[in-house]
């Protein structure tokens, strides 16, 4: 994931708690990921953006 800080800190109106974020594991995928022999190379992310209530 890419974000621009002001969205990390809430300077933008929207906040992304980085304790709610993680990869999404699945057995199936992980295989794939550590297979040399795949093209498949990025596992899920799961996470939460909330408004912020304020500006910092």
């Amino acid at each position: 994931m890419l974000f621009s800080a002001s969205l990390l800190n809430g300077q933008s109106g929207w906040l992304l708690p980085e304790v709610d974020t993680c990869v999404f594991l699945d057995p199936q995928l992980d295989k794939l990921v550590r297979d040399r022999a795949s093209i498949f190379d990025h596992l899920p992310i799961v996470g939460r953006i909330l408004r912020s209530t304020g500006h910092e």
